[in-house]
């Protein structure tokens, strides 16, 4: 289900065409936001729920309830054409917007979960 976009029109000064959300995700962002999402010219960031760690720390075990149990929470939706640097929140502005892409976001964080593996460190 999890599918990618190549970004080289943009390199090529094209405008990114995408039928589906551009969406990403980790678990030990550098940010406060753990993950976004962005349809035309909107982008919602949200954090996630369960323990936070120290941000660029390495993956051990421990964390994988971070990204196999964790939920979204604290949406927040920028309107990217009005507002590069993110800093008004829109969602009062366009609700219809931001349930839409609150809704999205979830669905597309809970295929993400269902379908990243669980390692065997034993292996490793």
């Amino acid at each position: 289900k999890i599918d990618g976009i190549s970004f080289l029109p943009l390199l090529d000064g094209k405008k990114l065409i995408s039928e589906k959300p551009v969406f990403w995700f980790y678990y030990n962002d550098f940010s406060y936001s753990t993950m976004a999402m962005r349809v035309g010219d909107f982008m919602m960031l949200a954090r996630r729920t369960g323990e936070h760690y120290y941000p660029g720390t390495g993956f051990d075990p421990d964390r994988m309830p971070a990204i196999k149990e964790s939920k979204p929470r604290s949406y927040e939706l920028y309107n990217l054409n009005d507002d590069i640097g993110q800093t008004q929140f829109v969602q009062d502005i366009y609700p219809k917007v931001y349930e839409e892409m609150k809704s999205e976001l979830d669905r597309i964080f809970a295929d993400v979960q269902n379908e990243s593996p669980i390692w065997d460190w034993d292996d490793y």
